[in-house]
């Protein structure tokens, strides 16, 4: 069985609203408001149970490193600046994909440790705006698991919200996997 799911959560300071209108149903792939249809690639490495393990030079996992490459291909398709990885702001991502998987749960508000916004302010990380994306899915490898997850949420309007968002600057992406073969997925937004 395949299972798949997927959230969002966009916080922001009350003066900065940013509002996509959604695009006419005849609209180009690639115009304001459509999901940009990403060129395939060399598909991820597989996560290891409960922890993606990071790449040498960037700290980021294959996965991790290949949703990085499409949220920011995607922004590149809306003339928008790429998303900076910040460390402390993956630590946290990847935090709340493990503790997901660990106590099997799928939510923006973590049992243990809040929402969030608590999760990025414990972290010391300062912020105008914040977003979270989230997905799950069930299935037997973690292979093609980045590029599930980012079509999934360039093809849901409030997930394409968070991604596109021309005042996010920075961002974090953390992937836990159940032995179970349940991926979990976090990527934070923030803008400084």
């Amino acid at each position: 069985m395949f299972a798949v799911g997927f959230a969002m959560v966009f916080r922001f300071h009350p003066a900065r609203v940013v509002y996509f209108p959604p695009a006419p149903a005849n609209a180009p792939p690639g115009a304001p408001g459509s999901a940009p249809h990403l060129a395939p690639g060399p598909a991820p490495e597989s996560a290891p149970p409960l922890a993606a393990a990071p790449a040498a030079a960037s700290g980021m996992s294959a996965a991790e490193e290949r949703i990085l490459a499409d949220v920011n291909q995607a922004r590149a398709n809306y003339g928008l600046n790429p998303l900076v990885p910040m460390a402390a702001l993956t630590a946290v991502a990847r935090a709340h994909s493990r503790d997901m998987a660990t106590h099997d749960y799928f939510a923006h508000d973590s049992p243990g440790h809040g929402s969030a916004e608590q999760r990025i302010a414990a972290a010391g990380i300062h912020y105008l705006m914040m977003g979270e994306n989230i997905y799950t899915e069930t299935y037997p490898n973690s292979e093609g698991l980045a590029q599930r997850a980012v079509q999934g949420w360039l093809h849901s309007p409030p997930h394409r919200k968070n991604m596109l968002s021309p005042s996010f600057n920075r961002t974090g992406i953390g992937i836990a996997r159940t032995p179970g073969g349940t991926s979990y997925v976090t990527q934070d937004f923030v803008e400084q």
